[in-house]
This record gives structure tokens, C-alpha cells and sequence, in this order.
């Protein structure tokens, strides 16, 4: 996978938060706020080629079934996509 557009993941207030960042800041105001699992999604996505892949690294981070990981995963990539952030 590969990320389109630049954000930094940072924590605020115990909060993980998207930022933009470069020419990103001109195009998308405002911020993304990530639950955990959503933000260990967004820090590994380059790190896997497929929605499986990023599904078994869920698998071994956290308890959860086979089929809860793959709906969070599309349902986080279907809207990483369709905000163009990545392809």
C-alpha cells in the first residue's frame, strides 16, 4: 500500500491525531482523530501490500477474530481510498 497524501501521527491529549503536513496542509484542513486500532492501521499500511496482510498483523496485536479484523481493515480502506489518501 501506499500512502497518497502527507499526515503525521501524533498524539494529543492521549488522542492519536492524523496532522497534514506539507503541501497536504493546503489541500485538507483540520485533523483525523484514530482509535488504537485505526492508528496501528495507518502506522503499518506501507509495511503490507494487502488488506489480508494488514488483517493477520491485527490478528497478532490484538485478541480479535480473523472476521472482525477484515471488516475494521476494508472498512478503513474503502475510506482511506475514497479521501484519495491512499492507493
Amino acid at each position: 500500500m501506499k500512502i497518497l497524501k502527507e499526515f503525521a501521527l501524533r498524539e494529543i491529549a492521549g488522542e492519536a491525531m492524523l496532522i497534514p503536513i506539507g503541501k497536504t496542509v493546503t489541500e485538507f484542513k483540520g485533523m483525523i482523530s484514530l482509535n488504537g486500532v485505526a492508528a496501528f492501521i495507518w502506522s503499518n499500511i506501507e509495511k503490507v501490500e494487502t488488506e489480508d496482510q494488514m488483517v493477520g498483523l491485527i490478528c497478532e496485536k490484538y485478541d480479535v477474530s480473523e472476521e472482525r479484523a477484515a471488516q475494521d481493515v476494508a472498512g478503513m480502506f474503502a475510506e482511506l481510498r475514497a479521501a484519495g489518501f491512499i492507493e
